[in-house]
Formats: structure tokens, sequence, C-alpha cells
């Protein structure tokens, strides 16, 4: 855990932490094997000093280094100091430091002026061993023995006095402010007052060995770090546990408070689970009712309350989006029950599809359908299997899953006729097979001419040309590519839909992707239509493809792999409770805009929303947060402009904005974040997002209507 001190070094701002900066000065004296385990910012930020040991579990006869660090002189030098790993380093000022290992503690003191350095030796009982040095007033020093709690004078070289530790300290903190000590002793925690006397113990506060505790310097708060790879916050005075903080790979964490709330970022999802019994629940069954960053920043006291309000309006949007109300989550809901009934089922198959039994029932109400998911995607579409004719309260059926190549997570559900779903029953199989390359269907639609003529647009048509040409001079990553175009007249209503034909003759390895590129429109129910050839531009419902259309076009075909990418205007996800249109109805096309420029309001959300929560609205922010837990058609769907929004084209891109930053970033291959070679369908939509974003200055976002979190593929 960093210290207070370091996270307000303005220089150091552009570092993980002190360790990194001090591994990268390393590199000039070729130390390949040493490793840092002390490290200190002298009290004005200007000195680093750095010392450790090496690999090998004995240690070597030559004298370990201590690097100081002089930033403002711009210069390092390198101290022979102790015979074996150095385990503590801590700056007294800026020119002084002491240093620990096994039972030797040596000051040190540096000239400014000449640049030399002067150092005393304190040998301490044989049983002692030095793991920390922690100042806590003018020349007393607490020193982490190992098995005891050293006070000394460092200016009178005294011990003042020792409180012995069964079992072994592995960490301690001190905190003037508060005049408290903690220590861990493995992995039990003990708060004691300035004198090292318990107040409180808890037992177990990690499941494994805790290695570093840290006070806040302004308010009754405590973390520790462990072994188990987690962070936990406690309050001093209670030793109640606030919140637990879990790194999730390189770039995700979360935060979960004893009560099971939590609050992390969108991909944290994948990293836990419920326990239930002996069963263990994927997140997304109870998302709704604990993900819920409002509860835990206030738990924790560091956001302001208009911050808290914010995230809680955006929790509440959340929830209407889902018909939900806080009432009822609030409840105990009955639930139907599913289960998979069949034995033994393989962890591993050769096979291309598995068998299996399931039971479903409820008590209360009669069952009206059955869902089947394999990696997030609905087997048997949206609506799922159709109990609803059978009229029953309990049903027995065999469930055929085809498998994709490599990880399979299955999973089945049923829902009463009051809507609720049972909890997901959930297995796992691995299909390893030999297989060709997938096919790609690709479906490209786009209207530049419009039979209003006076609505026509310059590079909608060029936008699916050029998209279509990237992926048939690619086919090295496919089997076979097909390429459905509707271009201009042929893009109808019914030849869309039409479609659908094509794509259900896919493999379930196989990639469908649909790209279209044209006006969209709102109609008075500010519901999304897409831009046909014929579109009434005054009535969009008549002749125009509503989303949910475009959407059906994907679910319940074969293939698993499937992607939707709609680069025109309004085509993310609106804010109906909000969005108001003007009572001017009157048609205006603007220069390089894919869609009618109405006028469009917001009425206030609150009395004090003008503050920003890095993003604009609540809703904005509900769309940052959370993960849609109604999995939809499976399909990952990118779209160009937010749905009060714009998408916008230029002569100077020579196509829509979205369109030139999807193609540039697959073929410049700027898209592959994480630079592995592939850039994946989540990356794609990362790159695209923020690249639009920076080329309009902020004037169009792209937005995500549907993600599917869980299955992740590559585009190219």
């Amino acid at each position: 855990i960093r210290s207070e001190s370091v996270v307000r070094k303005e220089k150091y701002r552009n570092y993980w932490n002190v360790g990194d900066y001090i591994l990268k000065k390393l590199k000039a004296y070729r130390e390949p094997y040493a490793w840092i385990s002390a490290l200190s910012v002298s009290p004005s930020g200007r000195n680093v000093i750095a010392g450790g040991g090496w690999r090998e579990s004995i240690a070597r006869r030559q004298p370990q280094p201590i690097y100081f660090d002089d930033h403002q002189g711009r210069r390092i030098r390198k101290i022979p100091a102790h015979q074996g790993a150095i385990n503590s380093l801590a700056f007294l000022n800026d020119w002084s430091f002491v240093s620990g290992t096994a039972n030797l503690m040596v000051s040190w003191h540096v000239d400014p002026a000449s640049g030399h350095f002067y150092f005393r030796k304190n040998t301490f009982p044989a049983t002692a061993d030095i793991r920390e040095i922690i100042p806590i007033s003018g020349d007393t020093l607490l020193i982490n023995a190992t098995h005891s709690l050293i006070w000394f004078d460092l200016k009178n070289e005294r011990i003042i006095r020792t409180r012995d530790i069964s079992g072994g300290l592995s960490s301690l903190a001190y905190a003037k402010n508060q005049q408290r000590t903690a220590y861990a002793v493995f992995n039990d925690l003990v708060i004691g007052n300035a004198g090292g006397e318990p107040l409180l113990t808890i037992k177990n506060a990690h499941t494994d060995k805790i290695t570093s505790i840290a006070f806040s310097p302004s308010r009754p708060l405590l973390a520790t770090a462990s072994w188990d790879a987690t962070v936990k916050l406690w309050n001093t005075i209670t030793g109640e546990l606030l919140a637990t903080i879990i790194p999730i790979g390189n770039d995700d964490h979360i935060i979960i408070t004893p009560d099971n709330y939590y609050f992390g970022t969108r991909n944290s999802l994948k990293g836990i689970g419920f326990k239930f019994g002996k069963q263990f629940i994927s997140p997304e069954q109870f998302d709704l009712r604990f993900n819920r960053p409002d509860i835990v920043l206030k738990r924790l006291g560091f956001a302001p309350a208009n911050v808290v309000n914010s995230y809680h309006r955006a929790y509440q949007k959340r929830l209407q989006k889902m018909n939900f109300t806080e009432q009822m989550l609030g409840t105990e809901i009955h639930l139907p029950e599913i289960r998979i009934t069949t034995q033994d089922l393989p962890l591993t198959t050769t096979e291309p599809s598995i068998r299996f039994d399931i039971d479903a029932a409820d008590s209360l109400f009669k069952l009206d359908r059955i869902n089947v998911f394999v990696n997030n995607i609905p087997v048997f579409g949206i609506k799922g299997i159709d109990l609803r004719p059978l009229s029953l309260q309990s049903v027995q059926r065999q469930i055929e899953a085809h498998l994709s190549l490599g990880k399979n997570k299955i999973q089945v559900s049923c829902l009463n006729e009051k809507g609720v779903e049972s909890l997901l029953e959930t297995v796992e199989v691995e299909y390893v097979h030999s297989s060709p390359k997938p096919n790609l269907y690709l479906a490209v639609i786009s209207v530049s001419h419009y039979a209003d003529s006076k609505m026509s647009l310059k590079y909608a048509v060029k936008d699916g040309h050029d998209l279509a040409n990237f992926f048939l001079r690619r086919t090295e990553n496919y089997n076979r590519v097909f390429v459905d175009s509707l271009f201009n007249e042929k893009a109808t209503r019914e030849n869309i839909l039409a479609l659908k034909r094509k794509f259900s003759e896919s493999g379930v390895d196989d990639e469908v992707m649909v790209f279209v590129s044209g006006h969209g429109l709102l109609d008075n129910n500010l519901d999304f239509y897409f831009g046909t050839h014929d579109v009434d531009f005054n009535d969009p419902g008549l002749r125009g493809l509503k989303y949910e259309d475009l959407e059906t076009l994907l679910d319940a075909i074969p293939a698993r792999k499937k992607l939707l990418m709609i680069d025109a205007c309004h085509s993310g996800e609106v804010d109906k409770t909000r969005l108001k249109v003007s009572t001017d109805q009157s048609v205006v096309l603007a220069k390089n805009i894919k869609g009618l420029v109405k006028s469009y309001t917001y009425e206030k959300e609150a009395s004090d929303e003008q503050y920003q929560v890095g993003i604009k609205t609540s809703f904005e922010l509900m769309q940052e947060l959370f993960t849609n837990v109604s999995k939809g058609s499976g399909a990952v769907v990118i779209s160009a402009a937010a749905g009060n929004s714009y998408a916008l084209e230029s002569d100077e891109w020579r196509n829509g904005v979205f369109t030139y930053c999807l193609l540039y970033g697959l073929k410049s291959k700027k898209a592959d974040l994480n630079q592995d070679g592939i850039v994946t369908v989540h990356e794609l939509k990362e790159y695209v997002s923020k690249e639009v974003d920076r080329l309009t200055g902020g004037a169009q976002k792209p937005t995500s209507r549907s993600e599917n979190l869980e299955f992740d593929f590559k585009v190219y």
C-alpha cells in the first residue's frame, strides 16, 4: 500500500508506484537479480531511497546496496550497505534516514554539499529480526523486530521499551493523528494504542498472511493488504470491515461490502460469483440487487453527497430500464426452480453437441419459458422454449446444445408467468476438435441516395463498400467470406429482413457481422429507425427499420459470434424519461449529418445536478457502470452516436467518422489494445469509442447498446 506522501508527490505521478520508478533507475546499474524490498520518500519528496536483496535464499557475501536518488540533483548513488537483504528503509528528514536488516540498524546522514555519506550502527539482541522501521516522533522509532515491538531512542541510542508478540509480526503501522498502532500476526489484525497495548483484535482478518498496513491520515480508517490478493478497509474505532477491494486482471477491480453490495469496473464481474449452497452462481443473477456504487461510496465516506446522489439516480434509471423498482427488490420474490438432472456430464468432449435433462417447476405459478444459454448466447433465441401453451407448473425436458470450440459455459433457467426468472443452473464443457477456419457472413446495408432525394448523403454507401472490401481482401482469417450488400434502392425493409435466411445457414463457430450506414431517425415515441431507401422521413415507422428488427436478424441463428455496427444518428439508446422532442417538427438536413436535425431538450433531473461525475448525466453514468443483465440476442451492438446525438461524415475522412475509425483501427492494428496480434470485438468497441470522441472533439460519442462480456471473439 503506497504511503500518502508518495501519492502526493507530483513528480512521481506518472508511475504506478515509487517501486516502478526505482526499477527504471536500476536498469542503468545492470542488477538483473536485485529485488526491492524497501523504499522511502523524503518528507519534501526530493529524495528517494531503495534497497533489497537477491533471489537466492542464501544472502551473497558482498554488501547489498542502497540506491539514493536525488531527484532534484538528477543523481543516483549506489551505497554498499548491509550484509544480506535490506528489509526496511525510512527517512527521518531529507538528508537523514535509517536502514535495517537482521539485528542491525544503521542510521545515515548525507552531506548535501559534499555528497558524502556518514553512518552509525546500532546492534539489537540476536533474537531480533528487523522487518520495519517507523519514525513516530522526534528521534523515536517504532521497530517491527518480528517477535517484538521495539521503541528506540535514536538520539541516545537506547531501547525505550519492548513488547513481545507471540506468533511473529508480519506487518506494522503507526498513526500519529490517532495515536494508534496496528500490527498483523499472520492473518490476524491487532489495533492498539500508542504503546502497542491491544484495543481490538480481529481474528482471521484475511484468509492469508497480511503483508502491509496503512492508516488514513485524515479519518479513522485502516487498510490492509494480503497474500490473498485483497485490500481491506477497516474502521479503527469499531474494528468494522467497511469494504474489500479485489484487483481483477491488469485493469479491473471491484469493491465489495460485507453485505455483498459492490462497485466495480465494467469487466470486473468476470472475476466474481456468488456461493449459493453448493452452487457457484454467476453474478448477473444478483447484479440488479447488489451492484450499488452509491451504497459503497456512501459507506466509505470519501465521495461528496452530490456524487453519491448521482450514482443513486443512475441505479434508479437502470431499474426503470429493467422494469423493476427498489421496493420489488427489497421484498422476497418467489422464484421458480430448475435443475440439470443428468449426472456425470463430461468436462471435456470431442462430440459437437451435448444432451442433458432438465426439471423445471414452480409451486405457485405456471411456467412461461425455458432459456438455454451457451456463453451468454440464447440457444433458442430471445423468447426461449415457449411453455405457455402447456399451462404447466412443472416440466421435464431433454435439451440438446451444440458446442463451440473451446470453453462452453452452459446455463439454463426458467421463467414463470409473472416474469420472474429462476437461478441459473450452470455447467462448463470444453469442446476439443480440429476444425476448419470459420466462415464470415457479412451484410452491408448502406443508403446514400434516398427516394426523397433532398435527404441524400455523400459517404454512406462508400462506408459500406470500404468495409466489405476490407474483409474480402483478408480471407486468410476465414474459410469463406459471404457478403450481402444492400445499397441505395436495394436497402428496403423486406430485403433487409430476408437476410436472416442466409444467416440461418451459418455454423456455431462462424461469424456474422451486420453493418448499416445511413440516416438514423427517432419517431415521436423516441424509438430508433434505420432510414431505408424508401423511408418516410415524417413517419419512419411506415417503411423504416426499427432497431429491434435489426437485432432480430441475429437472434436464434446458429452462429454465436455476432456483431451489429450502426453508423447513423441516434443509434444509441435514448433516455426516454428525460428527452423531449420540441414542438417544432420541421425537417432540416444539416451538412455532414446522418439524420434529421430536430430540437431535443432534457428535463432537469434534480436541482443539484449541475456538477459532473466524469460524464454528463445519470443516464450516461448508468450506461458506463452497469451491464444490462438482459442477454438479448447475445450479439454485441456498437452504435455510432448516443440516442440524442448525431453521426458525422466529412470530406476530411471521406467516410462517416465512425466507419473511418473502425477501418483505421483494423487496418493499422491500433485497435489491438493489448498488442497480442488479435483485435477482439471488445477491443474494437473501446478503440472506436475513444477515437471518434477524440476526432470530433466530443461532438460524437459511440455507445454500446448491447455487450456480451462473457464471450469476446476475434474480429481481425
